[in-house]
């Protein structure tokens, strides 16, 4: 092509070819998720540090939540690269989409919390119906934080991951993954003496699991639980703004329905393989998973809309009952697959 316009023209075509294939798109739009959840971690941790109030005692917890959930970002998938159990992500859109969006929401809520516990009116602005009291907001224990107690259960977890890898190279015909669940519980209950920064982990970890390669959730199931996750919320959010008189019975048809209707579906939607029973099994299973995802989009999403941090803990059990309920009656009625010319109909179909 001769220089100039028409060069430039010709180059920038046969660019947007190849930006136009399904594997290149899939990681460009993962980079940008990337960078996006990336942005968020700054701001959480930027905004621990800048606008301080004198004297607010709550600093130091604002500045270790920032710090734990950028550690646990960064540090989740590099410890667990080899199993798995974190990463790398699925290569479906689902995955990708709901470990990104997941990780910044988890960003989003970090930063709301620390506007939070710097709110020193009432009524705090951004968040509908959110009264934290005329002194201000207080999401932790109102206290600085105990070093002491924090270095400790820091210990712990560090060993717990150490001993993993030193018990599998002292007696190796243990069972991998019993090592890694013993381990794992009592990094837990190490965790339960900070609770703030065990919500953070938990939930960090969850987003990792399910979407990792080799998890076994479906992206059926992945992409049913987070858009009931995010319309349930929304509903929740268009409600109590509504100025309808404010109450957690708001948030009860996001908790029931979303996670029946998720479970549901990505119980009929599941492949089937091995024998009746296993069948009813893995799909179940797959409902299990869809009310997981739904509670835990539910509790973050809802959470940051009104402010009621007493949502992580019970949501994402509800959910997950409620989604066992659906994937069971899922389970008995699996969707009928149809001839590949009515369910492709030649859309969206690369060779």
């Amino acid at each position: 092509m001769p220089a100039g316009w028409r060069r430039l023209l010709w180059l920038s075509d046969g660019l947007w070819l190849v930006v136009r294939e399904a594997a290149m798109l899939r990681r460009i739009v993962y980079g940008l998720g990337i960078a996006v959840v990336a942005v968020a971690v700054a701001a959480a941790v930027l905004a621990s540090w800048h606008g301080i109030p004198p004297g607010d005692v709550e600093n130091s917890e604002d500045k270790l939540r920032a710090a734990v959930l950028a550690a646990v970002l960064v540090g989740l998938p590099w410890v667990a690269r080899r199993p798995g159990v974190f990463g790398p992500s699925g290569e479906s859109i689902a995955a990708r989409l709901v470990r990104t969006g997941g990780c910044a929401t988890l960003c989003a809520l970090i930063w709301v919390v620390v506007q939070i516990d710097r709110a020193p009116r009432n009524q705090t602005g951004f968040i509908v119906r959110g009264n934290w009291g005329p002194e201000g907001g207080s999401v932790g224990s109102g206290r600085p934080v105990d070093w002491a107690l924090e270095g400790v259960v820091l210990a712990v977890v560090i060993a717990c991951a150490v001993m993993t890898k030193a018990i599998r190279v002292w007696y190796p015909r243990a069972d991998p993954a019993a090592i890694r669940l013993s381990c794992g519980c009592i990094a837990v209950v190490a965790l339960a003496m900070v609770f703030d920064q065990m919500i953070i982990t938990l939930y960090a970890a969850g987003i990792y699991a399910v979407t990792a390669r080799k998890s076994p959730v479906t992206p059926a199931a992945l992409g049913l639980g987070a858009a009931a996750g995010v319309v349930g919320s929304g509903m929740v959010y268009a409600v109590t703004a509504a100025a309808v008189p404010p109450g957690h019975w708001l948030i009860a048809p996001a908790v029931v329905l979303g996670p029946l209707a998720a479970g549901f579906e990505a119980a009929r939607r599941a492949p089937a393989t091995g024998t009746p029973v296993q069948q009813r099994q893995a799909r179940t299973w797959q409902g299990v998973a869809a009310g997981l995802v739904t509670g835990g989009a539910v509790a973050l999403l809802t959470t940051i809309l009104t402010g009621n941090i007493i949502l992580l803990l019970f949501v994402p059990v509800l959910c997950v009952l409620f989604g066992t309920l659906g994937g069971a009656v899922g389970a008995e009625h699996p969707r009928q697959l149809r001839s590949p010319r009515y369910w492709s109909g030649g859309v969206f179909v690369l060779h």
